[in-house]
């Protein structure tokens, strides 16, 4: 009998064993990557149906006050005790009150709760994009486009849907563009304490035009010389906590910025706070007649700065 036969194989060679491995951890990493985009497709679907709600509701007061879109100061939160002022709040603050949403005035800030024991008067969950994985707000209003400012010849700007109190009303019957060609709130990476260039805001006081903007904002964020506030003001219109504009495009990679060279006529002008999101791609956008778009980072920028006006007369391409 031959030797050879008394020693037969019965296992793996290295070799084997490790093409075994690498099979493991190939079909294993496409698994995970199978995961993470359906909890990322669930957390988009989840932040456009909030989205959607959130217009409804905006929809619905606009009929309500004859056809009017919400000022800056638009509702008045009762205090959560007797003896307290009211507080002036802004738009988002009322989408909140229409769907049910309690809110009350103390400390000089609006809470959701007003015997929490948390430190700061967080949103209500409705203004929260699970993407986002931050407890401040991600909604914001659009506040147009003007990438001409020049604080040198400062203009009033009433191009905006959102007016201020002192500005005329907007009806939804002068919104000559068309509803569905018109954007009202979209997401913007909430703003932490934490530097990043994705939720910062630099701040600067030497642009005099928007193309100097991008240049002194990179070196103001590059010095820290940014936003911070740990009080969240999430209830009122504030072009750091509130607003974002189509100045640039969604997920722009520049860093966003807000001028403090400015005055009561030019706060609009001022600023360049792309619409961000923690979605792969895109923004979610909400326009006026209530309809919610998946807007992708490399829309044209002529439309995407389209989407901001109201009465411009713009051609709006594919979005």
């Amino acid at each position: 009998m031959d030797s050879r036969s008394r020693y037969s194989r019965s296992g793996l060679s290295m070799l084997e064993l490790l093409v075994c491995i690498a099979l493991l951890c190939l079909l294993g990493g496409l698994v995970l990557m199978g995961i993470t985009a359906a909890r990322e497709s669930s957390r988009r679907l989840q932040c456009q149906n909030t989205m959607r709600q959130n217009m409804l509701s905006l929809v619905d007061i606009i009929h309500r006050n004859s056809g009017k879109i919400p000022r800056w100061s638009c509702v008045e939160i009762n205090p959560a005790w007797p003896g307290q002022e009211k507080m002036s709040a802004g738009p988002l603050a009322l989408i909140a009150i229409e769907q049910g949403i309690p809110l009350w005035s103390r400390g000089q800030r609006v809470w959701v709760d007003p015997k929490t024991a948390e430190r700061e008067s967080y949103p209500p969950p409705i203004l929260r994009c699970p993407s986002n994985e931050s407890r401040r707000q991600s909604t914001r209003l659009n506040f147009g486009v003007d990438t001409s400012f020049d604080f040198k010849k400062p203009k009033d700007v009433i191009n905006i849907i959102f007016r201020r109190n002192d500005h005329p009303d907007l009806l939804l019957s002068g919104v000559s563009d068309g509803l569905s060609y018109t954007a009202a709130i979209s997401e913007r990476i909430p703003t932490e304490e934490q530097l990043s260039r994705s939720s910062s805001l630099a701040l600067t006081d030497a642009a005099d035009t928007f193309p100097e903007m991008t240049t002194y904002c990179e070196e103001s964020f590059d010095g820290g010389f940014v936003y911070r506030n740990v009080w969240p003001t999430w209830w009122y219109v504030s072009i750091y906590e509130t607003s974002y504009n189509h100045s640039r495009s969604p997920n722009s990679k520049d860093v966003d910025c807000v001028s403090t060279r400015v005055n009561s006529d030019s706060v609009l002008q001022s600023a360049s706070i792309s619409a961000r999101s923690g979605h792969r791609g895109g923004v979610n956008v909400g326009m006026l007649d209530a309809s919610i778009h998946f807007v992708s980072d490399s829309i044209d920028i002529t439309t995407w700065r389209s989407l901001a006006t109201h009465d411009s007369g713009d051609i709006v391409g594919d979005f």
